[in-house]
């Protein structure tokens, strides 16, 4: 009777998962309407959707496709990790839960989380099983598993990645979104833009010559730049980074880059920092040295830079410095953030300022990426706008220069 208490406190504690998107016989006969529809309209009005329409559909069912990949994705990882939490704090089997889980999945996760569950059963250490079955749970989540079930406390390790889960919830959608929309323009953009220079403005020198009339500048620049190569590749390359890495961002939460994409972490470099605290608040709950923490993630963590970073700091620790100073020394934490975990140690809640330091580093994370999107998003419409300005223009001019031509 004493325990049920406890056991509906901690429950009580649990938000219900997120909804996992499931595949049904109504799903399958509004996607069969939907392709009849489309292949009716395709049929009567197919030129002029090929040449002006095409790139913008293929578009739209790219940024589609990646949003619904994402939220699938998410909904799941962040299902499995419910559930594993769960499954760690009441005492049942971990291969229990993962096997819930998979009942619940497609037929693609349901695989993966059979390997991982037969893996458990057979044995495996929980860091293996999750290292050799990436993708299952989310980015840097398997880190703080590995780190829990290594302190012997696989529960607080679990809690801990659900509560980074929840600080990144708010800002990822809204960051999410604005990349891929800035992402659909300027490929929207370039395919048009493209299209335009390579179909129409040929037909326009033909037309010139025909009638011995010269070409605007403008126009006659924007023929240049489009017979140029290096100006092609140029454009290439500057259209190219945002795409590419939001499909890097794809691929790694499928699990395909465990240690992410240097770049990438640099600007998530945040989130790697509250890992580490975090897998130190396990480690002082679990009565544990801290050095073991520091071990342990070391050996855990996914993204190669911050496993150097702790590795100097395990050197320092060992060689008699305080851990505080080590932390601060290879750029792990702030000096005021030392100061206050020197201060909470000394006070006796040293995994509560340790918590609070990891929900600052997370919260402080999404800011920055919202104000970077915030500042990003008008930045490039002003820049596509002047682009779009400026091809229009060169569009339109030839044909004021050969109307008045002829009217002459």
């Amino acid at each position: 009777m004493t325990d049920k208490p406890a056991k509906e406190q901690a429950s009580s504690t649990y938000s219900a998962p997120p909804p996992i998107l499931t595949f049904g016989l109504r799903h399958l006969m509004f996607m069969v309407l939907a392709i009849a529809v489309g292949l009716a309209f395709f049929s009567q009005f197919w030129r002029p959707f090929l040449y002006f329409l095409g790139p913008l559909v293929v578009v739209a069912i790219v940024v589609g496709t990646v949003m619904v990949l994402l939220n699938w994705n998410r909904s799941h990882q962040e299902t499995l990790l419910s559930i594993l939490t769960i499954a760690a704090e009441e005492r049942v089997p971990i291969s229990t839960g993962v096997d819930a889980f998979a009942g619940l999945s497609g037929l693609w996760l349901r695989y993966k989380a059979e390997r991982l569950a037969r893996a458990l059963e057979w044995g495996v250490p929980l860091p293996v099983a999750l290292e050799n079955h990436r993708g299952l749970l989310p980015s840097g989540s398997a880190a703080l598993a590995s780190v829990g079930w290594a302190q012997e406390a696989l529960s607080l390790g679990l809690r801990e990645a659900l509560a980074a889960q929840a600080n990144r919830r708010p800002y990822r959608a809204t960051v999410t979104n604005r990349l891929l929309y800035l992402a659909a323009v300027l490929v929207g953009f370039s395919g048009i833009n493209g299209f335009m220079m390579y179909w129409v403005l040929p037909k326009f020198r033909a037309i010139f010559d025909d009638f011995g009339i010269t070409l605007p500048n403008l126009t006659q620049m924007a023929m240049e730049v489009s017979s140029n190569p290096i100006i092609a590749l140029l454009a290439v390359l500057i259209a190219l980074p945002l795409p590419v890495g939001i499909f890097v961002h794809v691929l790694s939460a499928f699990g395909f880059f465990p240690g992410g994409v240097p770049v990438l972490n640099w600007f998530v470099r945040g989130r790697h920092k509250a890992a580490v605290l975090r897998a130190l608040a396990v480690t002082v709950d679990a009565q544990k040295p801290i050095v073991s923490g520091l071990d342990q993630m070391a050996r855990y963590h996914p993204v190669r830079s911050t496993t150097r970073k702790l590795r100097r700091a395990i050197v320092r620790v060992e060689q008699g410095e305080d851990w505080t100073e080590a932390l601060r020394g290879v750029g792990l934490i702030g000096g005021n953030d030392a100061a206050l975990l020197a201060s909470a140690q000394s006070a006796g809640n040293l995994s509560w300022a340790l918590r609070t330091l990891a929900d600052s580093q997370e919260r402080r994370l999404g800011y920055h990426l919202e104000l970077l999107s915030q500042a990003l998003l008008p930045v490039i419409i002003v820049m596509i706008g002047a682009l779009v300005g400026l091809t229009v223009v060169g569009y339109f001019l030839p044909l004021l220069t050969l109307m008045r031509s002829l009217a002459g």
